[in-house]
């Protein structure tokens, strides 16, 4: 059986060398073991600047087996705690990179869920170079939250395409939810996309299509059925 306290001391203390040698000394059922340990106990324990560089070091010793362990920053992404500015940050992100788009999108795909603000929206995406409103869309319409579908109006706001927004209902439409529905249902409006159609309809005022702009908070009242704040 491998020591938590152990593997935790090697990653505490930066000790990549003592912890890749421990690793090659496992059993596979050990490293399995291991690896959840690392994820769910050891890295959430990790303040900013010494998860980004863990997160690094375990991805160069084996990325398959420990890229889920991004899930562990989620206690200190609610907190604000974890920059996605930082040199550490870059060194993961072109590491990513340098490993395959496929491994960038993945890392993405669980991050972006946890955000809590606009701010670590921009910010990830920055950090991955998601420039451009459709790739945007493509990560963004995975998600089902308020934070999410404000970031996916801006992006099609932004890009204009009304043949995207019109795929974006379809998505979720699938998604058969409330919330995807009310979505759905101000997207359509937004766009004019009369040709959509909803189980039940979330009508909006002409004059709040300028609320949805105004505002992140105006674009959840408006979303969750509820009328703006003025």
């Amino acid at each position: 059986m491998i020591s938590v306290d152990v593997l935790r001391a090697k990653i505490v203390n930066s000790d990549w060398d003592g912890l890749y040698q421990l690793f090659g000394k496992m059993s596979n059922s050990d490293f399995r073991r291991a690896e959840s340990v690392v994820r769910e106990s050891i890295m959430p324990e990790l303040d900013g600047s010494a998860f980004w560089q863990a997160y690094l070091h375990l991805l160069k010793y084996r990325h398959q087996a420990f890229i889920t362990c991004i899930l562990g920053a989620s206690a200190i992404v609610k907190s604000g705690s974890l920059d996605f500015s930082s040199d550490d940050a870059h060194a993961v992100a072109a590491f990513l990179d340098q490993i395959s788009p496929t491994a960038s999108r993945k890392v993405m795909d669980m991050l972006l869920p946890m955000l809590v603000s606009i701010e670590q929206m921009e910010e990830v995406f920055r950090l991955f170079a998601v420039d451009d409103e459709k790739s945007r869309v493509v990560h963004l319409i995975k998600i089902t939250s308020p934070l999410a579908y404000y970031m996916l109006f801006l992006a099609l706001r932004h890009s204009g395409d009304r043949g995207l927004a019109l795929r974006c209902c379809m998505a979720l439409l699938k998604k058969k939810d409330d919330l995807s529905c009310n979505m759905t249902s101000i997207v359509s409006q937004y766009f004019g996309l009369d040709d959509v159609k909803i189980p039940f309809t979330l009508k909006l005022k002409p004059y709040e299509h300028s609320y949805l702009e105004a505002s992140y908070d105006n674009f959840v009242h408006l979303l969750t059925g509820r009328r703006p704040r003025i």
